[in-house]
């Protein structure tokens, strides 16, 4: 270094270190371990004196150094395995198009974790469900929960470790010494506040070496008959989480999405049919196919009742100018543009004063929209009437059945004007929808939408009356025309509807230069 100055010297040094598996000193956190996200350094102390000639020389010092880090969480990805609907299929790996579920249907949630190396501190898997429709407080460990990777969906309520899970079951070590056993030693929680589920791994160690690893956690979980709107996306957060040795959290968070469909029913109500032939409808027509007429059995109807026909021409018609004794035909209509079935439906309908139950039969019957008859049971007029679910769909079906019409049921039924009606007067019929259901035995929609009411109106008939010239008593007059002194005679002819009319008052304007000739009122009634 004394050697003569040649211009300016350049000197490295290469060295290699390795990450210890241990500190020798605890770090804030307790434990021993190097573990995942822990903030490592190396720092230069270099010092050095610069030969020079005479008053230009000095010392020199170099305190640089690099940070670094352990690998932190590597990719953490939150996905959707599998869904199992009501018949018992399961589709592995749906699409974000076939992920579309409804009451009753298992999902199969997967937490994945890349882990750079098998040394964590705090680590733990928390996942965030969507309410009302899943139940964090369900998730559990079953019996017989193993370390074993399966590419089997895990039954409701159930945890398993998924075909990419490599996190070995022996050679990991908690920081106390004891032996780390990924399975026995996970705990499982529930949050029913946040509605969430903790997967806590806690602390472990592998002192044999650093590998890369995998876990990968598959939950289900049943999919609530609770009410709620049909067609909503429900999202799902699952978010990955540890601790290093100074206690700072790092996390990563990702999230998946499902569609939920469900049943939504309405109720409309209109009088679909008389016997009187002067009755007037309003409005018309009175739907969008021909029904038979009042006092008819068979087929309540022609052709389908759609969703697409009912928006167009829906049934909702009363009915005016009818009287005593006429029968009149109802229609209950229920439509469910819902994107699943409806089950276990009751409705039920009032026998307001005015209307009897017809002696000939109501002809009551319960109709898809595509004409499928539905059996029943239950007293309409009283405590309601059920439908009868089929043995494999609801009674009432939901987006599978829109282009038919299977996803509209009608209630026809008669009833007949009571004898002593009142001319003029409106009965309402009134119609509600009690109870509806996404599954058999589930939770009562009607809570939750609607309308679920409806009336039907029926007037009837006012009295009519007619005024002409009956005749006069003088030959040599032409009628209508008259001469002083004759005798014109006139004839009020008043119809009244069959019932009772009360009160019913004829009066009988007479013009100037005319006088009433008294006794000359002849009443004629038939």
């Amino acid at each position: 270094m004394n050697a003569p100055l040649e211009g300016p010297t350049v000197g490295r040094v290469t060295f290699r270190a390795v990450v210890a598996q241990n500190y020798t000193v605890p770090p804030p956190g307790g434990g021993s371990s190097v573990d995942m996200a822990d903030p490592l350094s190396n720092a230069v102390d270099m010092n050095a004196n610069l030969q020079a000639p005479v008053g230009t020389g000095g010392p020199v010092t170099d305190a640089s150094g690099v940070n670094f880090s352990v690998t932190a969480l590597g990719s953490a990805a939150k996905s959707i395995y599998a869904i199992t609907d009501s018949t018992g299929a399961v589709t592995i790996d749906p699409t974000p198009a076939q992920r579309i579920i409804a009451p009753g249907d298992l999902v199969t949630y997967r937490l994945t974790v890349n882990l750079g190396t098998a040394d964590a501190a705090g680590f733990l898997l928390r996942d965030f469900l969507p309410l009302p429709v899943f139940n964090a407080t369900t998730i559990a460990k079953p019996v017989g929960f193993s370390n074993a990777a399966t590419a089997i969906p895990p039954a409701a309520g159930e945890i398993a470790f998924g075909p990419s899970h490599t996190l070995p079951a022996v050679g990991l070590f908690r920081d106390t010494g004891a032996p780390f056993d990924p399975a026995a030693d996970l705990v499982v929680s529930n949050d029913p506040a946040s509605n969430a589920v903790t997967f806590d791994f806690g602390d472990f160690d592998q002192p044999a070496g650093s590998n890369p690893y995998t876990i990968d956690l598959l939950f289900t979980v049943r999919a609530t008959d609770r009410p709620f709107a049909d067609g909503l996306t429900l999202t799902n957060v699952g978010q990955a989480q540890l601790q290093n040795s100074l206690l700072a959290i790092f996390t990563a968070t990702n999230t998946v999405q499902v569609q939920l469909r469900q049943p939504d029913l309405a109720l409309t109500k209109g009088v679909v049919g008389a016997s009187n032939g002067n009755a007037v409808f309003d409005p018309v027509p009175i739907g969008p196919v021909t029904f038979a007429p009042p006092g008819s059995a068979g087929a309540p109807f022609t052709g389908n009742i759609t969703s697409a026909a009912l928006a167009t021409t829906p049934i909702d018609s009363n009915v005016d100018d009818v009287d005593a004794a006429d029968l009149v035909r109802f229609a209950i209509v229920l439509e469910n543009t819902g994107g699943k079935d409806g089950f276990d439906i009751l409705v039920r309908d009032t026998l307001p004063v005015g209307f009897v139950l017809p002696g000939g039969g109501t002809q009551l019957q319960v109709t898809r929209g595509d004409g499928t008859a539905l059996a029943f049971a239950g007293d309409l007029f009283g405590a309601g009437l059920t439908v009868t679910d089929p043995l494999t769909e609801g009674a009432i079906r939901g987006e599978a059945g829109r282009a038919t019409g299977a996803n509209v049921i009608v209630v026809t039924y008669d009833l007949a004007l009571a004898n002593n009606v009142t001319a003029t007067t409106t009965y309402e019929n009134d119609a509600e929808l009690l109870y509806y259901a996404a599954g058999e035995g589930g939770n009562n929609f009607v809570f939750a939408g609607g309308p679920f009411d409806d009336t039907a109106a029926v007037q009837i008939a006012d009295p009519t009356g007619a005024k002409s010239l009956a005749g006069t008593d003088r030959t040599f007059t032409t009628d209508p025309n008259v001469a002083i002194g004759e005798i014109a005679t006139y004839r009020l002819t008043v119809t009244v509807p069959e019932g009772v009319t009360g009160a019913l008052t004829f009066v009988d304007d007479i013009p100037n230069g005319m006088r009433f000739v008294p006794g000359s009122v002849v009443v004629d009634g038939t």
